[in-house]
């Protein structure tokens, strides 16, 4: 963003989820899409399973602030994050996150029916999120 500081106004607010991705594509926010990938299951979501990508431009350690950010938004629901960093550019290992992931998840009595990966393109091949209702 060639440096500069650029600024939105968010309400965080559950209520306000679609002026504020109208807001966030002002800049280009990568988490927007998140905010997307979500705004479908407003009313049903109940769990949401982060799994971030590894690497000094990885999402993996930017999970406790997405953390914070969803919950201003869906404040009922239970929000945890895979335990490591992933190789996206891996299948095997991606694969198998997800296979945990969907395990974890049914654990909460959820059955794959309830389940919804969505997989969102950041920098690397994907982002994931996980996320059930």
């Amino acid at each position: 963003m060639d440096g500069k500081t650029l600024k939105v106004d968010l309400s965080g607010k559950s209520r306000n989820i679609e002026k504020d991705i109208a807001e966030l594509n002002k800049i280009s926010w990568n988490w927007q899409q998140i905010l997307r990938g979500l705004l479908p299951h407003k009313s049903s979501l109940e769990h949401l399973y982060l799994v971030g990508s590894k690497g000094d431009n990885g999402s993996f350690k930017d999970l406790d602030k997405a953390t914070n950010f969803i919950g201003k938004y869906f404040k009922n629901i239970r929000i945890a994050k895979h335990d490591r960093a992933i190789d996206f550019e891996n299948f095997d290992v991606l694969v198998k996150a997800l296979e945990k992931t969907i395990l974890l998840l049914k654990k909460h009595d959820l059955t794959e029916k309830d389940i919804v990966i969505d997989v969102t393109g950041g920098h690397k091949t994907t982002s994931i999120c996980c996320f059930a209702h």
